[in-house]
């Protein structure tokens, strides 16, 4: 069996796979590919759902549709690349590689778009580094600085009077330049963007594809979206988000101040916004439903825990339904529950519903789960993070809530005593109160994941 679920390696030209396209996103992808083949004018599109919710495997999964389509595409991870200066320079770099590989090296159009970014880079980095100078310094002047200051203010007279109008001219000549020297940038990028389609009976609009930008430095993700608006919104060129929106603006706020209005910022950079909700057709026929399904057979569990892990199984899904869980949290209960099946024999006290329970706590709520360890847990504890306040709607459901009811609730009454009672006779416990804290020490508790 397998303890961690690895993230799924998606080919580049693989698609959305039926058998990978668990949550069968491939109508949003085919939306998406007719709209960005459909409009020449530059648009950025925004991905948004929460982090831990598919966003990455989905945008792999159209890049590999574009690709079969001849639709030039280029995934950026911004998350990787938010340890350099500048944003230009990244993404630049990224359409230089990618055109070296879908052109030879001496077509006249990539030499000029090379040609057209060195000179963007240097201006862009000159800027960059007066504004960084200017920052740096804030606060950085010494006693021995202000004493000074009287010495020099005469130079600095004579050299203000100084300037002439000549140097004003050039001045305002060389803003000029670097003006024109970043429209051109533009104008190649425009030029180069539809040669990159392997196709020569027709041009394709180049996709550029900006993962995980809501798990970047915040200020690296605005530079992106600027950086976007400024250099690169040309005709031909699509950007495409994975950003959980929520974040972004959180990334705003942080970067200018609780007082701006993030929402209206961010409007400035992004067109449009494309939700990626998980859908619940019916109680049994949900993404979430098919995560776990996809889940339990990715850790290949032993045929003889069978029974176990189906208990498990239902209990997660109507757990996280209520709950509103990220698939990213059920993954981490799950493998909870794995490392706890694995550390542990059907020879120990193992009740389903008790050990599923507790992997659902112990990833949603440390501080109940830290109660149920030291033996203090109530039902009333419990009854909302594994969905049981809600009436029971079969005999699985009403099962879990009584065994949980006998280990936790004072006032549970003496039939669902009766009931459970001769279950625990085999492991000389003197009351049910006891069976929670001793699978906590003698499971889950016995090797921990780092969380």
């Amino acid at each position: 069996m397998r303890i961690f679920v690895s993230p799924p390696v998606i080919a580049d030209d693989e698609g959305f796979d039926p058998k990978r396209d668990i949550f069968r996103r491939k109508e949003i992808g085919d939306g998406l590919t007719n709209l960005i083949s459909s409009v020449n004018d530059p648009l950025v599109i925004a991905i948004d759902a929460q982090w831990g919710s598919g966003k990455s495997t989905f945008l792999r999964m159209w890049a590999g549709e574009l690709r079969k389509a001849d639709i030039p595409v280029i995934m950026f991870d911004a998350f990787e690349n938010d340890y350099v200066s500048d944003a230009f320079i990244s993404i630049a770099s990224e359409i230089i590689a990618f055109s070296q590989t879908a052109l030879t090296s001496d077509t006249p159009k990539l030499q000029q778009f090379i040609e057209k970014t060195v000179k963007a880079g240097s201006i862009i980095a000159r800027s960059a580094l007066k504004i960084g100078v200017k920052i740096g310094t804030l606060g950085a002047i010494d006693a021995s600085d202000i004493e000074n200051i009287e010495k020099y203010a005469s130079e600095i007279a004579n050299e203000t009077a100084a300037i002439t109008d000549k140097h004003i001219g050039e001045i305002l000549t060389k803003a000029r330049e670097e003006k024109e020297t970043l429209q051109k940038f533009r104008e190649a990028l425009s030029s180069l963007a539809p040669k990159l389609s392997n196709e020569t009976d027709r041009n394709n609009n180049l996709v550029i594809i900006i993962d995980e930008l809501d798990r970047c430095r915040p200020d690296f993700a605005l530079q992106i979206l600027e950086r976007m608006k400024h250099f690169f919104a040309v005709p031909g060129v699509h950007f495409v988000l994975g950003a959980h929106m929520k974040q972004l603006y959180c990334s705003v706020e942080a970067t200018y101040g609780f007082g701006i209005d993030s929402h209206t910022y961010l409007h400035k950079f992004i067109n449009m916004v494309v939700s990626l909700p998980l859908s619940n057709i019916n109680k049994y026929d949900s993404d979430i439903d098919r995560y776990i399904e996809y889940l339990s057979a990715e850790h290949q569990f032993d045929n003889k825990d069978n029974q176990l892990v189906k208990t498990a199984n239902s209990m997660f899904s109507h757990a996280a339904k209520y709950n509103n869980m990220s698939l990213r949290t059920i993954e981490r209960i799950y493998s909870q529950f794995a490392l706890s099946i694995a550390v542990s024999s059907d020879r120990q006290l193992r009740i389903a519903p008790i050990l599923a329970g507790l992997c659902i706590i112990k990833i949603v709520n440390p501080s109940i789960y830290d109660r149920a360890r030291s033996g203090d847990l109530r039902y009333d504890d419990v009854r909302v993070i594994l969905g049981f306040h809600v009436a029971a709607t079969d005999n699985a459901e009403q099962w879990w809530s009584e065994w949980w009811r006998f280990c936790t609730d004072p006032e549970n009454s003496p039939e669902n005593k009766n009931k459970y009672q001769s279950a625990i006779w085999d492991y000389n416990l003197s009351h049910e109160r006891e069976i929670v804290p001793l699978i906590v020490k003698s499971i889950i508790d016995r090797l921990r994941p780092f969380d």
